[in-house]
């Protein structure tokens, strides 16, 4: 790998996503930017639980949480039997909250909440797939940097099982076992951001334990393939204390394949930094849940 992708100019502006219209070609229907965009929402659980729309007592729509979408793929994704899968969905403090909100102050069932929630994490990777691709949107001659922050403690289940591709199956690995040149196969939709300050905050968290930034980089060539998700308001990089960088996400779908091109350690945070190069997206279906449904613990 040479050096080209690092040394790469960095988009300075990104546009908000158009609502189509007549003479907008590159543009996304009303309601596909309405489902993206309740991804960034962090309504309560209780309010979510209150939402939920009811007909003839059956859950019609339940409410788009990250929250418990991340949660829910994190441990469904990482478990090497039904045991272990078992274990993590007991205990999992994100679910646990959930199954004591429906148990103290509703009517549902636990597993009707989490079909529900299966059910928009397949709705937002269908509606993410739909979104007009970057090479008519940003300029062509600028790759894209994205950066993601991980606090260690807090998503130290998804980052001890990475998984990365072998041949032509997948194996887990550990962060700290990653190697040059891997390919890291995204198994949960990945918030970044266009600004790493941003990144480091995430990182951190006001905790002692050490942080990941992961920057991906897109190179032009690319964009052809790559999803202009961006759920943000018109920003630009280079404006000082810009307020937009605050909600500059770009989020990335589920099957995302990263080639690790550099690993360096830096002293700011005791952040160890990860460089992704976007290798490819894969166009496997979203798989179904199946023994979910029966879930009722």
């Amino acid at each position: 790998m040479s050096e080209k992708e690092l040394r790469c100019i960095p988009q300075s502006i990104f546009p908000p996503v158009r609502v189509s219209g007549v003479n907008t070609r590159y543009s996304n229907s009303r309601n596909t930017i309405k489902i993206a965009n309740l991804w960034r929402d962090d309504t309560d659980i209780d309010d979510l639980i209150e939402m939920t729309t009811i007909e003839n007592g059956i859950i019609k729509q339940f409410p788009i949480d990250y929250r418990s979408i991340v949660a829910l793929l994190i441990v469904y994704n990482n478990n090497k039997n039904k045991m272990e899968f078992s274990y993590r969905f007991n205990n999992n403090e994100v679910l646990l909250e959930y199954k004591k909100e429906i148990e103290e102050n509703s009517d549902y069932l636990y597993s009707e909440i989490i079909k529900e929630i299966i059910l928009n994490a397949q709705l937002l990777y269908l509606t993410l797939h739909t979104y007009q691709n970057t090479n008519n949107i940003l300029i062509s001659d600028k790759c894209i940097r994205l950066y993601r922050g991980f606090n260690l403690d807090r998503y130290n289940v998804f980052l001890n099982n990475i998984k990365v591709s072998k041949g032509r199956g997948i194996i887990t690995k550990p962060i700290n076992k990653l190697r040059i040149n891997e390919i890291i196969n995204t198994t949960t939709f990945l918030s970044t951001t266009i600004d790493k300050n941003t990144s480091l905050r995430f990182a951190s968290l006001d905790s002692d334990n050490i942080g990941i930034i992961w920057q991906i980089i897109v190179m032009p060539e690319y964009f052809k393939k790559f999803n202009y998700t961006y759920l943000g308001n018109d920003t630009s990089i280079i404006i000082e204390n810009n307020p937009n960088l605050y909600e500059a996400e770009i989020l990335l779908n589920l099957n995302a394949k990263f080639e690790i091109i550099l690993s360096t350690d830096t002293a700011i945070l005791e952040i160890k930094e990860i460089f992704l190069f976007i290798k490819k997206f894969s166009s496997s279906l979203f798989f179904i849940f199946v023994f979910f449904t029966n879930v009722t613990s």
